[in-house]
């Protein structure tokens, strides 16, 4: 124990406001991915069956592994009841609540010590919360984990403040490990740490005689643990649960999982995203002063050793698990710095003061960088505000809902968790995040929708429609490229596709209402190309308008107006506008039109060869072969101009880099019949002109016409555009 030194009490309120609004910056976002939501449809099963046992294949049309355990039965009913009574406000309330109790139990501790006013106590559960947070205070069962082990630590050094009033707290231990038990796997975590409470204890009654309990306390510990290990056994499932939470972590499961997002480490390119590494050795820097201060006391307490080693292993392991440091980090180094020398426990005068930096930089730094993030390079999942990420397909979902009833659903990982949620159980789909009851065939799943034997898998899977995701890059180009698939409808998170061999009720436009407000910039590009690649026009003013509105100083939106512009200008055939815009050579051209742009020089080449403007024909004949240098085409134009000028007495100017008139037309005769639709009498055309020259003016080759019936829709498009 300490006797706690003044710090202001305004500075004291102060530090507390700061902590508020450090965990409204950090837990302001959205549901950042799909699991709640195959959680809940569990809770809804639970009551609607009234079983507390789900049947895994309920849900998909697909084979699943019903051996595997989901015991969270509790945590999803009740995230279930908090949603159907509140919505989405109770569940964010309810994630607040979280990290506020974190807060309230750490402060009631550093209370008890009278280290409330020490600076490094503030400093130390900033650092925890900023650890914590990614996995910890998330809406999904895992918040349960995340209390459950604020409980156990705060229970526990509530015994080791008084010893002997609170020696019977450990006797509440079974109580928690029992609703853990039943409402997420990682209680497997909760007992390790109850495993290395007992342990340490052990090893302080041997090795540190100052740290050593009363035996009575030791007595009760034991007996809460024995309770607590029997507590595992008190679900629906009896010893094969905590069987197979033994399995899996010693398993090799667990390496099978690194796909996923959530099981890579800490040191991956998503925890750097993160900042986990900074956070890691920011926490570590504080156990290490805490450490060789206590060393030097000798009064080291083996439970704070071993807890935060085998934590920050964890920590290290898996992003999912991250938060069970950030709360035992907290609270052992809080405990601990009691015990610390008197420069750490009761640090006065400018040595406060100094201290007093500590908080101040730590919410400054994860604040500062985390808020701007989030506000001005938002990604999938995190941006400052509520509604749901982008990898759940809200608006697609309620389209297959509507219109897609009767039909056999493909869909990817995740997006199966708001798709059950949404069609369960009208409709069936193919996966979700789960995982565990697809895992026999998820390798195979996996690969395909990289593009390694997609059309075998698509092929056997045998479905009406697919939803894909615009997370699955590979995937929505195979099905937009696709001859068997088109395109039925798409918002700002997924496409549906369906088979071209089925007929479908028109429902009008593509594009969904969501599309004219995407909150990411990356995601707002990527389906504005979509929608030109599927040659949806109307809809890709819509994206681009959304945009530009939301990110108006973002060079690749405007970049991609320049896109647009070109393209309506080609389809409006002002081919000469088309090529000014198109024809952009800076580094910094975050689109490159290639292929448009080859289209519509070739278009200048004839149209000029037509008016008789025969150097400007060679001169965009060049720029044809210079975009496209594989374009039969761009080297048959660019062959029979060059060879029916040099026939005729002139001598073209050729740029750099360009072969010969005649090589072109020698890579034209070897390659013509691999490509469609090349009348035969361009070849004789070539070999005269190879052979003793042609004195007619040669016909040239160019793309089919944009329709003419089109024109003035695409120049409507244009003077809209350009009125943006």
């Amino acid at each position: 124990m300490t006797s706690e030194s003044k710090l202001p009490t305004g500075i004291l309120w102060g530090l507390l406001s700061l902590c508020v609004v450090y965990i409204a910056v950090l837990c302001t976002s959205p549901i950042k991915d799909g699991d709640i939501w195959w959680q809940m449809a569990y809770g809804k099963y639970a009551i609607d069956n009234a079983t507390l046992i789900a049947d895994h294949g309920a849900f998909t049309w697909t084979p699943t592994d019903g051996g595997i355990i989901y015991c969270c039965w509790l945590a999803q009913i009740f995230l279930f009841f908090l949603h159907s009574i509140g919505g989405a406000a109770l569940l964010f309330a309810f994630k607040y609540s979280s990290a506020l109790l974190f807060l309230a139990t750490f402060l009631d501790i550093a209370r008890r010590e009278k280290l409330l006013r020490n600076p490094l106590v503030w400093a130390l559960w900033l650092t925890g919360m900023a650890m914590a947070n990614h996995s910890g205070a998330t809406l999904k069962p895992e918040i349960f984990s995340f209390i459950g082990m604020i409980a156990l630590n705060y229970l526990w050094y509530r015994v080791r403040l008084s010893p002997s009033k609170a020696s019977k707290l450990p006797y509440f231990f079974p109580l928690i490990m029992l609703i853990w038990a039943n409402s997420h796997g990682g209680v497997i975590f909760g007992a390790i740490f109850v495993s290395l409470m007992w342990l340490g204890e052990v090893m302080n009654s041997l090795f540190s005689r100052s740290q050593r309990l009363p035996i009575g306390t030791r007595r009760h510990l034991f007996i809460g643990s024995i309770l607590s290990a029997a507590a595992l056994f008190i679900t629906p499932y009896g010893a094969d649960y905590p069987r197979q939470l033994g399995e899996t972590l010693l398993g090799s499961s667990v390496e099978e999982l690194k796909t996923i997002s959530d099981y890579q480490t800490a040191f991956s390119s998503q925890g750097k995203l993160l900042h986990l590494p900074e956070f890691f050795f920011l926490g570590a820097s504080f156990l290490a002063i805490l450490l060789i201060s206590v060393f030097r006391r000798q009064s080291i307490n083996w439970v704070f050793v071993l807890t935060n080693l085998f934590f920050g292993f964890l920590y290290c392991y898996m992003l999912r698990t991250t938060y069970f440091w950030g709360v035992t980090l907290a609270f052992t180094s809080v405990y601990t710095l009691s015990f610390a020398s008197a420069s750490l426990r009761s640090p006065t005068g400018k040595l406060k003061l100094s201290y007093l930096a500590a908080p101040l930089l730590i919410s400054a730094f994860v604040s500062i960088t985390i808020l701007r993030e989030k506000t001005s390079q938002p990604v999938l999942n995190r941006w400052f505000g509520y509604g749901m990420s982008m990898t759940n397909p809200v608006e697609e979902a309620h389209y297959i809902r509507d219109n897609l009833s009767g039909f056999k659903l493909g869909n990817d990982y995740d997006s199966g968790a708001y798709l059950l949620w949404t069609l369960y159980p009208d409709q069936k789909h193919m996966i979700d995040p789960r995982y565990f009851p697809f895992k026999t065939w998820y390798a195979e799943y996996y690969n395909a929708l990289k593009g390694n034997g997609t059309q075998q898998f698509v092929s056997k899977m045998n479905c009406d429609v697919w939803c894909i995701g615009f997370l699955h890059r590979e995937a929505v180009d195979w099905f937009q490229k696709s001859t068997d698939w088109k395109p039925l409808f798409y918002g700002a998170r997924a496409v549906v596709f369906g088979r071209k061999d089925l007929d479908f009720e028109n429902t009008g436009s593509l594009g969904g209402e969501e599309i004219e407000n995407i909150r990411i910039s990356g995601r707002a590009l990527h389906v504005l190309t979509f929608a030109i690649n599927i040659n949806d026009w109307e809809n890709a003013n819509r994206i681009y308008r959304g945009a530009k509105n939301n990110f108006p100083e973002e060079r690749a939106v405007r970049d991609s107006k320049r896109v647009l512009e070109g393209l309506y200008a080609y389809n409006s055939r002002d081919f000469e506008s088309a090529a000014s815009y198109l024809n952009i050579q800076e580094e910094g051209a975050f689109f490159r039109s290639n292929g448009i742009l080859l289209k519509t020089y070739l278009q200048l080449t004839v149209q000029k060869w037509n008016e008789k403007s025969d150097t400007e024909a060679f001169t965009y004949a060049q720029a044809a072969l210079l975009t496209g240098n594989k374009d039969i085409l761009a080297h048959y134009n660019y062959g029979v101009l060059g060879g029916y000028l040099s026939s005729s007495g002139l001598k073209p100017q050729v740029a750099p880099n360009l072969p010969s008139w005649e090589e072109s037309l020698g890579f034209f005769l070897e390659n013509y019949q691999k490509v469609g639709g090349i009348p035969s009498q361009t070849a004789d055309i070539a070999r005269s002109m190879l052979g003793d020259g042609i004195k007619v003016a040669p016909s040239l080759m160019n793309p089919s016409l944009p329709p003419e019936d089109k024109v003035e829709t695409f120049k409507q498009l244009l003077i809209e555009l350009r009125e943006e």
